[in-house]
């Protein structure tokens, strides 16, 4: 049955003699030259990503109407003519054309894949960083802290609030990477350059500017700024009643997401647009929550309460002001009240929020982040955590407090991926470095947990939860005495905190100091006696000790109070001692971990 093989055969020499090949190597390969142009000129230039694509596009099709010319027509002495049939077509001539030749078709081939491989890997180091860093895109912007010119000092909560709301609008916008106030903050008053900053921060614009209030009226000049190019991209002045203030904010992220050619939908521009209250007596009393709010002492948080509480008797509608009275309310509860107390408290709180605004990322995160530590309720803390990152994509805690999600339910690769994204936002924080040395070292791969801790210490050598992180980590590499001296060291930094004397006291059981663990015991009943100490934190020393009727006597009693350090039952080894007791099985099974 030779016949369809020489059919075959015969449809391939005439493909080949209409130079079909030809063209469709010469189309592939002229393609493949022009989106490397693309991939590696465009973001640089700041080309819009749908003109990229509508080329690519076109290219694509663009190829079989190039292979239909190829097989209709050729290219002769004459010009173009349509293809005759074989026998009507004289051989072609030696030395026809090089283009047609073959060397010339291998030539064309090779050198659009040196100038592929040239503009991935090769070019000059601008180009090459641009295209190897993609973190350094063109929609990417760090706010640096506004200047305060107000006569008073006692305006730097306004120009602080005036950051902040400037970086919570941006952070809505899901098609730019915003950096997160924390590491924004840190740049306050810096002498570094632009362009250091920007590199540091993994961006390439910077906005800036300042704030003046002066009774009714304020004045606030920002300017964006490519910091690779030192280039102004767009600047504007401000000058306006005081009641005009959210409109600013409004119009200055619209503005930049112009300058930078993201693409806003039309839910994210009716974010950006909504005003949080009416009151501007309200937005006062709430900016100074929130100034006391960031600095997370335990006097601040009490300060930051009472001016959260004046904001809600101003607007009784302020659904930002519940989300802030709920997160003072949850963080006390890590070490200052009573679970119990707190988070009816905030619960209230965040119905309302939500009652006012259910497009509040805030109160999504907050709810979520109860309903995970608090209520063990994990399906519906995912739900949270999904859609407050859905409403505000740029949202560094809600990655950090949803990869601890992952890391209660023992999926520590999800917990990675989520932890690295809230570095990514917020790559300077203390905090986020730290808690991305925990799934690592969960997992064994204690190296990886160290380098964290040590770029956390760097930044902040007077870290104490990084030391406790570090101590955790020696531990569980068997380093036990490294392990003392880093927990020792937490102690010393913050010597009230009960979580930092519960691990030195467990650490010292394991260790085989049974008095000086014992001695800890002691310290934490007596502190029990003045203020709240979490039964997780009563419960570590004894087994450290061995003790571990007394320890399940206190995980009992964290589990009964709604502990939020009792979601760590799951994948700590500091409890594989007690996986064999049915009391810690039952209690396992209490907490409904999805399996």
């Amino acid at each position: 049955m030779p016949e369809p093989t020489s059919k075959f055969a015969a449809f391939v020499a005439e493909l080949r003699r209409r130079r079909v090949f030809r063209v469709a190597a010469v189309y592939a390969g002229t393609t493949f030259v022009i989106i490397q142009i693309i991939d590696g000129t465009f973001a640089v230039m700041g080309i819009p990503d749908w003109i990229s694509r509508l080329i690519i596009v076109l290219l694509l099709v663009g190829f079989p109407i190039a292979i239909g010319l190829a097989w209709a027509f050729d290219i002769t002495d004459e010009g173009i003519v349509r293809t005759g049939k074989a026998a009507d077509v004289p051989a072609p001539r030696a030395g026809g054309k090089p283009f047609t030749s073959n060397r010339a078709l291998i030539v064309i081939a090779v050198l659009a894949v040196a100038f592929g491989v040239w503009s991935r890997w090769g070019g000059t180091g601008e180009t090459a960083v641009s295209v190897s860093e993609p973190a350094l895109g063109p929609k990417s912007i760090a706010v640096l802290p506004f200047a305060n010119l107000s006569d008073s000092q006692e305006d730097e909560y306004f120009s602080a609030g005036v950051t902040d709301d400037i970086i919570t609008h941006l952070t809505k916008i899901g098609d730019l990477k915003v950096i997160s106030r924390t590491s924004a903050m840190l740049y306050k008053d810096s002498p570094k350059s632009l362009q250091v900053i920007a590199e540091e921060l993994g961006v390439a614009n910077v906005l800036e500017g300042t704030v003046r209030r002066h009774g009714n009226r304020v004045r606030i000049t920002s300017q964006l700024i490519d910091a690779r190019t030192d280039a102004h991209l767009w600047a504007e002045t401000y000058d306006r009643e005081l009641t005009d203030i959210f409109a600013i904010q409004s119009d200055v992220a619209r503005k930049i997401a112009t300058a930078l050619k993201a693409m806003l939908s039309t839910d994210e521009r009716q974010r950006i647009e909504k005003r949080p209250t009416e009151s501007t007596e309200a937005y006062h009393f709430y900016l100074r929550g929130q100034y006391f709010w960031n600095r997370r002492t335990t006097e601040d948080l009490f300060r930051a309460i009472g001016y959260f509480e004046q904001a809600i008797e101003a607007d009784s509608s302020y659904a930002q002001a519940y989300v802030g009275l709920a997160d003072c309310y949850i963080w006390l509860a890590h070490y200052e009240i009573p679970p119990k107390q707190a988070f009816p408290i905030a619960r209230r709180a965040l119905a309302r929020a939500l009652e006012i605004d259910t497009g509040s990322a805030g109160a999504y995160v907050s709810l979520a982040h109860i309903l995970n530590e608090h209520e063990w309720d994990w399906a519906n803390a995912e739900s949270a955590f999904q859609r407050a990152i859905e409403l505000k994509p740029n949202y560094a805690e809600a990655h950090r407090l949803y990869a601890w999600y992952f890391i209660h339910i023992g999926q520590l690769d999800k917990a990675i991926a989520e932890m690295e994204r809230a570095l990514e936002l917020d790559p300077l924080s203390y905090l986020i470095n730290t808690n991305m040395a925990y799934p690592y070292s969960l997992l064994g791969q204690f190296s990886q947990a160290f380098e964290y801790l040590q770029k956390t210490l760097e930044l902040n050598p007077d870290y104490p939860l990084a030391y406790m992180a570090l101590g955790e980590n020696y531990r569980r590499a068997g380093r036990h005495g490294e392990a003392v001296e880093a927990h020792e060291k937490a102690v010393a930094l913050d010597k009230g905190n009960a979580l930092y004397l519960s691990y030195l006291g467990y650490t010292y059981g394991v260790a085989g100091h049974r008095e000086k663990a014992l001695a800890i015991l002691r310290e934490l009943h007596e502190m029990s006696k003045e203020k709240y100490v979490s039964p997780w934190a009563m419960a570590m020393p004894y087994i450290g000790l061995g003790e571990l009727d007394q320890a399940l006597d206190w995980l009992d009693k964290a589990y009964v109070e709604g502990d939020l350090l009792i979601a760590w039952l799951k994948v700590f080894p500091e409890f594989d001692p007690l996986r064999s007791d049915p009391r810690f099985a039952d209690l396992l099974r209490r907490m409904k971990f999805p399996e």
